[in-house]
């Protein structure tokens, strides 16, 4: 055992500062990849494709909406 009870303690403290401070770092990389607002900042053109393409699906997905089935077969009989 080379190293004294000092030595070890200030060794833990350190590692547990470097700790924190990749935390932080990672946390802060984090909060900047997921916030919209930056990306809508740099990129608004893609937002708003983004939004028109997702009006036009909506409206291509609750368009006129479709006869039941059985309406279907009733207006058949009286061809």
């Amino acid at each position: 055992m080379g190293e004294t009870i000092e030595q070890i303690e200030a060794h833990i403290r350190q590692t547990r500062d470097d700790l924190v401070a990749n935390l932080n770092e990672l946390e802060r990389k984090l909060k900047s990849a997921v916030d919209w607002r930056k990306h809508y900042q740099n990129h608004p053109f893609r937002f708003l494709a983004a939004a028109a393409a997702a009006g036009l699906l909506l409206s291509l997905i609750s368009g006129r909406p479709r006869a039941p089935a059985s309406r279907r077969s009733d207006t058949t009989q009286f061809r």
